[in-house]
């Protein structure tokens, strides 16, 4: 058994939290490639990882939520997937303390399946095993599929994860609609979630678009003990946009309370998306790792 699995059956185990925004606060431009980062400022991608691990999390996500052969080919590095994805792993690795863990991160490929666009399912399926393979090799721990808002891409990219061997954690991403939660292509959370389960995802769970006050409410949608493992990274907050910044309030205890609840009603690994940082993460470690001690 690996290692995750094993920590995951102690649970609950800690997340990181957004990596854009931090590369942005060190430089990264709108509409810049983060994932050409790891090639140019191996160092500061490194000092981002280290701060979530010194915050507490147990898992840190590699730089390549748009590490695919299709988001890579407009910045002219489509060539470049093997390197950047191995890289990725290799800057984590370097910083990662003993006993934590190594996510390889899958995103989605950057376009729309038909109806909407004209993705093409047989480049999707090559993109993500050609990602999957690289952070494999790389030495990844586990690979997480997330923010996957079409259920079909869903797939395609957790078949390929799990073609490697190592677990996978598979993350979509939902909003509240007059008739419930739905990814944009119209997927329903517990029939997505239990698709995902079905093909061997080892743990399912959403990402993003919902902040942490949304997603207590998304919970208590879902039939937890039947989906469990389950993960849930929320959002800081809704972010106020002040030129090209997006800038969010949310409050990192606030934040903390809200996971702390979402873990106490089942959620197995909790982290977050966008806005937080790693004092959200460190107010996390602290109130779980606390609470667990008292008890």
């Amino acid at each position: 058994m690996s290692l995750f699995l094993r920590l995951l059956e102690k649970g609950p185990l800690i997340l990181d939290g957004a990596t854009g925004t931090e590369l942005m606060a060190m430089g990264l431009k709108a509409g810049e490639c983060p994932e050409r980062w790891n090639l140019l400022f191996p160092e500061k991608v490194a000092s981002v990882h280290k701060s979530y691990y010194d915050a507490g999390s147990d898992i840190v996500y590699t730089n390549t939520f748009g590490g695919n052969r299709i988001k890579l080919r407009p910045y002219g590095l489509d060539g470049h997937v093997e390197e950047i994805n191995r890289k990725a792993v290799e800057i984590a690795r370097s910083v990662c303390p003993p006993g934590a863990l190594v996510a390889g991160d899958i995103g989605p490929a950057g376009k729309f399946l038909a109806p909407v666009g004209d993705g093409n399912p047989a480049e999707f399926q090559a993109s993500f095993e050609e990602q999957a393979e690289a952070l494999s090799n790389g030495g990844a721990d586990l690979l997480v599929v997330e923010t996957m808002y079409d259920l079909r891409e869903a797939e395609a990219a957790l078949k390929a994860a799990l073609a490697t061997g190592l677990p996978v954690c598979a993350s979509m991403t939902f909003s509240k609609k007059k008739r419930g939660y739905f990814t944009i292509m119209g997927d329903p959370p517990e029939k997505a979630f239990q698709r995902l389960r079905e093909l061997g995802a080892h743990a399912v769970g959403t990402n993003c678009s919902l902040d942490f006050s949304e997603m207590l409410v998304f919970i208590d949608t879902i039939d937890i003990p039947s989906l469990s493992p389950l993960m849930m990274k929320p959002n800081a907050g809704q972010p106020r946009i002040e030129g090209e910044t997006a800038l969010y309030d949310a409050d990192p205890d606030d934040f903390a309370q809200a996971v702390q609840t979402m873990i106490e009603k089942g959620v197995c690994l909790a982290g977050g998306c966008c806005g937080t940082s790693p004092v959200f993460i460190e107010r996390l470690a602290r109130l779980i790792k606390g609470h667990l001690q008292a008890h």
